[in-house]
């Protein structure tokens, strides 16, 4: 792990536990906001039906009639249709339109960013041999993973925001190099192992004691 990505995660744990102390802008509600985010903008019966699905779980909102002061450390952004135009952008850090500002705010905030991978462009999601540009949007992907993002396909995404099958299973791996809170409180599971190497924030570990879940790190090989 280099210097830059040492301070980026120092920063990011520290985020975590500020936002969680000095939180400003709330939004007066029991529920986690859920902000819905996509480049297509739905229709009045669309929104309404998205809602209806979510609101038992998150107070609902969508995109433009978000304010990005209303995000907290349990605030979930979801991006659906994920693009590459938005991929790319949010990876570098760039905040130029509605869309990667709202995006950029989530992972300063330490709040949890999803992305749904489109059907019509799941290709671009696959590892192929020999193509750079798929390389390319590989490390964009993994960048932003590191960052706290995560990327998922349309029949998952029930299972990501903790709705559906409330069913709880035994054990759930995670990959990311940090384990958020938010990662915590959205897992249906007994136990959550991790690799070695992933650090595991103060209040992730709250979350994980007052849910009575085990965290379980594998010893490097």
């Amino acid at each position: 792990m280099n210097n830059e990505f040492d301070r980026d995660m120092i920063s990011a744990i520290v985020k975590e536990i500020m936002n969680q102390l000095h939180v400003t802008g709330q939004v007066e509600k029991d529920k986690p906001l859920l902000i819905i985010s996509s480049e297509e903008k739905y229709c009045e019966k669309k929104q309404q039906q998205l809602i209806a699905r979510y609101q038992e779980h998150w107070t609902v909102q969508f995109q433009e009639d978000c304010c990005s002061s209303h995000i907290q450390s349990d605030s979930h952004v979801l991006i659906l249709n994920a693009s590459q135009d938005v991929i790319v952008r949010s990876a570098m850090g760039l905040a130029d339109t509605v869309q990667s500002r709202l995006i950029a705010e989530a992972l300063l905030k330490n709040a949890a960013v999803t992305f749904v991978q489109p059907a019509k462009d799941a290709s671009l999601f696959e590892q192929t041999e020999n193509n750079a540009y798929k390389e390319y949007l590989a490390n964009q992907i993994s960048r932003l993973e590191y960052f706290g993002a995560h990327f998922v396909k349309y029949e998952e995404l029930d299972g990501r925001l903790g709705i559906g099958d409330n069913s709880i299973e035994g054990e759930a791996t995670f990959t990311g190099k940090l384990l958020r809170e938010s990662d915590v409180e959205s897992a249906k599971t007994h136990s959550i192992v991790v690799p070695h190497h992933t650090v595991i924030t103060p209040l992730a570990r709250d979350a994980a004691r007052r849910k009575k879940i085990s965290i379980i790190k594998l010893e490097k090989k």
